[in-house]
């Protein structure tokens, strides 16, 4: 008898545990200005100091799920859209929070972008034989250091078609 009980208390107490899954929250991104929603947004939730996140579908629509029981700060991020942050979100136990949100568009300009050209390492950090690198330039350069082009026109003329190849 008492393995009889035993056995249907842990059976409902595991059910118990399984049945505690969390809450969600859904709802949309949308252009105020067009009411339209927005595909392709960020939206995200800090849970436990991690970020979880979703991003919308081609209408707008997104869902964040599982999480646990509490209140969230949602954030909303879209490219030309000012960034929207709505504080105190309540999630509950197994029950959908619905949340709709709209964007309003970035009239401010982007900020000056600095351009640094890359250049070609002359030894590599993880090559551990000996050897070097050398680049589409070095090769023209010596070919056309040596003078090997200077009687081949046509020949210049066919390889320079392949991506610029040789100043062509």
């Amino acid at each position: 008898m008492k393995k009889f009980l035993l056995i249907i208390c842990s059976f409902f107490l595991t059910i118990g545990l399984f049945a505690q899954s969390g809450g969600s929250i859904q709802g949309k991104v949308i252009d105020p200005e067009l009411g339209e929603g927005l595909p392709f947004a960020t939206v995200t939730v800090k849970v436990n100091g991690s970020l979880v996140g979703a991003q919308t579908d081609f209408d707008g629509f997104y869902s964040i799920k599982p999480l646990p029981p509490g209140t969230y700060n949602v954030s909303v991020k879209y490219v030309g859209y000012r960034e929207s942050l709505t504080n105190n979100v309540v999630v509950t136990t197994d029950k959908i929070t619905f949340l709709d949100i709209d964007l309003a568009t970035e009239s401010e300009l982007l900020s000056e972008i600095v351009v640094v050209e890359y250049k070609v390492p002359l030894m590599q950090a993880d090559e551990t034989s000996t050897g070097n690198t050398v680049t589409k330039e070095d090769v023209e350069a010596v070919l056309v250091q040596v003078g090997f082009y200077a009687g081949f026109p046509v020949l210049k003329r066919v390889l320079g078609k392949f991506e610029g190849f040789f100043g062509a």
